[in-house]
């Protein structure tokens, strides 16, 4: 399979091994942290963010600050599990910052949605050997979709950050779908979308649970990667 372009040498080797092994008409393609290491990003987004609230006046320390995101984060959540809503890192700092001023601020929820996104987006490097995957998928008429949680257009913008447009036939996230993986909406509307059966596609994920039993349950061939 190295005649065809894959490298043995990243954490895509056991992908080109599946690849070579089962010859899909479509592969089904996590994002975060399959693609892209998300942590440094993450980190990256909430140091820009802990700027701008302090340039704003806040006074807490970036581990405080920190401590009150993931505080915040747990709140979105209980509302909004299982949706792409329970990502938003625009409830995030709504709850964060209400929790501090006993009020919802709205021009700093926005600057600080932005202010991390930014610092996020910046930080994303694609994985050795990604990108060579993708072009050999192209080249050899196999087509992807991207299937990710998260809301449609901050995926969309880091997909296009990594130079991925043209490498990728279709993008489907949870919001799109309707629900959060492992929920099988989502992968079944990539199917949809591709026109294949599962059978007919492999699904690449970083996720045992949440990539590996929402494409299994389905009958979907699956490979978790090893990062």
């Amino acid at each position: 399979m190295m005649s065809d372009g894959f490298s043995h040498s990243n954490a895509f080797a056991a992908v080109a091994d599946e690849i070579a092994r089962s010859a899909p008409k479509g592969v089904l393609l996590d994002l975060d942290d399959t693609l892209y290491a998300y942590g440094p990003c993450h980190a990256a987004g909430l140091r820009r963010c802990h700027e701008r609230f302090t340039a704003a006046g806040g006074t807490l320390s970036h581990e405080s600050f920190c401590d009150h995101y993931g505080a915040a984060r747990e709140r979105v959540k209980e509302t909004t599990r299982g949706q792409a809503a329970s990502h938003s890192r625009l409830l995030y700092f709504q709850r964060l910052l209400e929790g501090l001023g006993g009020r919802t601020d709205i021009g700093l929820t926005l600057e600080l949605e932005t202010a991390y996104w930014g610092g996020f987006i910046c930080a994303i490097e694609l994985r050795p050997g990604a990108r060579e995957f993708l072009e050999t998928l192209r080249r050899l008429g196999i087509h992807t979709a991207i299937v990710t949680d998260l809301t449609a257009r901050i995926q969309l913008e880091k997909l296009d950050r990594m130079g991925l447009a043209k490498l990728v036939d279709f993008v489907v996230s949870s919001e799109e779908a309707g629900a959060d993986k492992p929920a099988p909406a989502i992968f079944l509307l990539a199917l949809q979308k591709l026109g294949m059966k599962p059978d007919e596609v492999v699904l690449i994920g970083d996720d045992a649970d949440r990539d590996g039993r929402g494409g299994t349950d389905l009958g979907i061939r699956t490979v978790i990667i090893d990062k």
